[in-house]
């Protein structure tokens, strides 16, 4: 697992499908943070956002549960609190183009 300083950026990568974007899990910095992720890939996949406590997982469909337009740029913003961890998986085989996370500290933005 990782903490988030700034970003963690993911460029030009190849996932399968239902692989995690980030090699280690993401952590937020502070109880009350927000994450901001901008996201491109080369396919029109659904973006899943996983969120673990230690002993469950649950899978957040981002994008109102409908496929990212293949090679465009999305960007998504929810709470993140640091007893959880993050990761992102396409829904299919895609390749992450470009990939970062910002974690706004201060519980806004």
């Amino acid at each position: 697992m990782s903490r988030i300083n700034a970003f963690t950026p993911v460029f030009n990568t190849a996932n399968g499908g239902s692989a995690d974007i980030f090699g280690a899990d993401l952590i937020p910095q502070g109880p009350d943070s927000v994450f901001t992720i901008g996201v491109c890939l080369s396919a029109a996949v659904k973006l899943n956002l996983m969120i673990d406590d230690g002993t469950t997982t649950i899978t957040v469909v981002l994008n109102d549960d409908s496929n990212l337009t293949a090679n465009a740029g999305h960007t998504f913003t929810f709470p993140a609190h640091s007893s959880y961890t993050y990761n992102l998986q396409p829904s299919g085989s895609a390749t992450v183009l470009w990939c970062s996370v910002r974690d706004v500290c201060s519980g806004g933005i």
